[in-house]
């Protein structure tokens, strides 16, 4: 990768920028291109980008763009759509990085990358950061989705965080609830991603939280008994097409990565269950609509579920949404361990915190000096509480311990014959220092220490 060209609030950077895109050479590397929130490009500097980059011998590979690098003051709304147009069309160009957004800004967001996205048709990857706010009509909504609809070359979709508060309702000066907002701006959204023929990473966030299943309004706590479910029927009908186009993207045969919110795992996980090249799986947690014991413990089942089921599931990430949700999610977490009892496939595990709760603890150590010998990562937080450092201290290790051995083998080892001895003896020369890992060995195949007579 050669050096990258960049456009910041640097005069001379942006003169250098452009000098470079001019040069009457080609370089041997491809470049990464960015714009940054300082560059502040009015009329004349968004011109003289069009007409570097029209003809350019550089192999721009990827953009980085900031929208608050547009001086929304000196550049007119022509000129911006021709520069981020020019920008999409780069022969090369196989990556989008759009970055955050500043408030005045929010609104015209998705309208410019679908500017951008409308000539882009050789990009390989779109990667959304800290658009915290995508605002627009309808109409700018089916217009992304139209550019995404059956992309040829896109296969990683990122979109983080993307938060969607209450917006006004085109045409109207009433506010749109949330999960209005939801149904008719992203569900066409969804669907268009679902038909990308090679889509294998989608980290969607937060975009799609419907409320929880019909029965679990049942189930749930006395004071919420009262509600009126016909309220309840005409949510699950709003939310039918954005649960319909997630179980599209979950069940897609090429994807490898997702990133789920809680609820939405819910929804998709018939189709998490058999997805054979799912690789990576990361669920936000506890943020199901009515957080009560019942629907926290209904969506720890669900991923328990797919934890057991899926096929190739290699890498399990688990977040909670705010620091004061983890009291809610140790009931999930608990399912979740108790899962990987039964499963073979997923060597790595991502708890968002360290776990106080000394039934999850139990669980853990149990479920990996008895059960599970793939699991050979876990990554958790150190718990800050003094008063049970010493306790969580020798958690960690008894967790390390178990950990360490499924690294070194330990499940092909006991699948083998006692009397096949070479391997044996190989992975005890590889822990000869360890005195608790030689005894682990020695105590599983105790014929090691037989004399065994040779001619």
């Amino acid at each position: 990768m050669g050096r990258p060209v960049t456009v910041d609030d640097n005069e001379m950077g942006m003169e250098k920028a452009l000098a470079r895109l001019r040069q009457s050479f080609r370089e041997k590397s491809s470049v990464d291109m960015s714009f940054s929130c300082g560059a502040r490009m009015g009329d004349a500097s968004l011109r003289a980008f069009v007409d570097a980059l029209r003809v350019t011998l550089l192999e721009i590979r990827s953009v980085s763009f900031d929208s608050s690098a547009i001086d929304e003051n000196s550049a007119s709304p022509e000129t911006v759509e021709l520069f981020l147009r020019e920008l999409g069309s780069i022969p090369s160009l196989a990556k989008l990085s759009w970055q955050r957004t500043r408030p005045q800004t929010r609104q015209q967001c998705i309208q410019r990358m679908t500017m951008v996205l409308s000539r882009a048709r050789r990009l390989e990857r779109l990667h959304c950061y800290s658009c915290s706010a995508f605002q627009g009509t309808v109409q700018d909504y089916h217009n992304f989705a139209s550019v995404l609809e059956s992309h040829p070359k896109l296969h990683a979709i990122q979109f983080l965080p993307a938060i969607f508060p209450r917006g006004l309702q085109p045409g109207t000066a009433n506010l749109l609830p949330a999960e209005e907002i939801i149904s008719v701006k992203i569900s066409p959204v969804l669907e268009a991603i679902a038909t990308i023929p090679n889509l294998a990473v989608f980290h969607g966030d937060c975009w799609l939280p419907p409320p929880p299943p019909p029965h679990l309004v049942e189930e749930a706590e006395d004071d919420e008994e009262d509600e009126d479910e016909d309220d309840m029927d005409d949510v699950d009908d709003t939310f039918q097409p954005a649960i319909q186009a997630m179980k599209s993207i979950s069940g897609h045969s090429r994807l490898q990565q997702i990133t789920i919110y809680g609820p939405s795992l819910v929804a998709a996980a018939p189709e998490l269950h058999t997805n054979a090249t799912l690789r990576f799986l990361k669920v936000k947690l506890g943020m199901i609509k009515r957080r009560t014991r019942s629907n926290n413990t209904f969506e720890g089942q669900v991923l328990a579920d797919v934890v057991r089921s899926a096929p190739s599931l290699a890498t399990l990430v688990l977040t909670v949404g705010h620091e004061a949700l983890r009291c809610r999610i140790d009931g999930q977490i608990l399912h979740v361990i108790q899962a990987l009892q039964e499963n073979t496939t997923i060597t790595k595990l991502d708890l968002p915190y360290h776990p106080k709760n000394h039934d999850i603890q139990e669980a853990m150590i149990d479920m990996l000096q008895e059960n599970n010998m793939t699991l050979t990562e876990i990554n958790v937080l150190l718990s800050s509480d003094n008063d049970n450092a010493a306790e969580d201290e020798t958690f960690l290790q008894k967790q390390e311990f178990f950990l360490r051995l499924n690294r070194l083998g330990r499940k092909r080892l006991l699948q083998l014959s006692p009397a096949d001895r070479r391997p044996w003896i190989e992975t005890l020369a590889t822990v000869s220092n360890d005195v608790s890992s030689l005894f682990y060995f020695l105590s599983k195949n105790p014929t090691l220490c037989s004399h065994v007579a040779t001619e």
